[in-house]
């Protein structure tokens, strides 16, 4: 039997089960399996399903441009960019998709500052109505006010907290990574932000003795961290290797029954002098909106 005879329903659900880049090849198996491919009640099914634990690694330049922020949704990349990597000069925003070759420059209606924040998601009205939110602070006539955070956490200088991580939960809430150098790590999250005052619990703690498989030496530090749909939490972890003159890069699985594997090893390194940044991802066929 081949590729062409079979079932598209058969297909489909074989296509669910492959990484992103062998399902872009198969496009070119036939017209129908480029339709499938192409229609967006598969492409954010994939996404939906997606069990990628994959580590990838994009260049540091984007035609020319010196990435200095990204942010994800949908597997679509929200990119600041900078010429020749300085601030003062020009500055760019652009939508990317690495799977799909997609990418649009985003022109400013006023020259984009060096202060801009900006946000990346979609509305309620439709999944792909992808919408960018840039943030202009007039620190002149603004009022601002202190959020709570967890018990602790405010209190970093002169203390013995080494890396504070804050991260998304769900899609109303956040979560808060706080690793102590000699004791312990912990995980908290909020009640749902449309709730009002924002509120923190306690998520998840423990020590680095509790799971000698990942190293104890103060030579590594957490980069990144999510919470998966599954309530498993992933780690990734900077290892310091200094007789080869790398720092290798491992991701951790901790499920809630507090089993911990190493899901990726070593897969990538880079130098001391070079300079690396790390963000939950996953990868997805959703095209670049026009």
């Amino acid at each position: 039997m081949t590729l062409q005879s079979l079932p598209l329903d058969l297909a489909e659900e074989i296509l669910y089960k492959l990484p992103i880049e062998s399902i872009v090849r198969f496009k070119s198996v036939c017209k129908d399996w480029h339709a499938l491919i192409n229609d967006k009640r598969f492409i954010y099914k994939l996404l939906d399903l997606s069990h990628d634990r994959t580590m990838y690694t994009i260049p540091d330049k984007l035609h020319n441009y010196t990435l200095k922020a990204i942010i994800h949704c949908d597997g679509l990349l929200l990119c600041k960019v900078v010429e020749g990597g300085k601030h003062d000069n020009g500055r760019k925003l652009a939508v990317w998709n690495p799977f799909v070759n997609g990418l649009k420059w985003i022109e400013p209606s006023t020259t984009y500052k060096y202060f801009d924040v900006f946000a990346f998601g979609y509305d309620s009205v439709s999944r792909d109505n992808y919408k960018i939110l840039r943030i202009d602070i007039d620190m002149g006539g603004e009022t601002f006010k202190p959020i709570c955070v967890p018990e602790g956490t405010d209190r970093f200088h002169g203390s013995s907290v080494d890396r504070v991580l804050l991260s998304g939960y769900g899609e109303d809430r956040l979560s808060l990574l706080q690793r102590h150098t000699y004791s312990k790590t912990e995980v908290w999250v909020t009640n749902k932000l449309t709730d009002g005052d924002v509120s923190w619990s306690k998520y998840f703690s423990f020590t680095l003795a509790d799971f000698p498989i990942i190293p104890s030496r103060s030579d590594h530090r957490f980069l990144a961290y999510c919470i998966h749909k599954t309530k498993n939490i992933m780690f990734w972890v900077e290892e310091v290797e200094y007789e080869e003159a790398y720092i290798f890069t491992d991701v951790y699985v901790l499920d809630e029954g507090k089993k911990i594997d190493k899901q990726v090893e070593g897969t990538i390194r880079r130098t001391f002098k070079d300079q690396s940044c790390y963000h939950v991802y996953v990868p997805s066929l959703v095209p670049v909106p026009e």
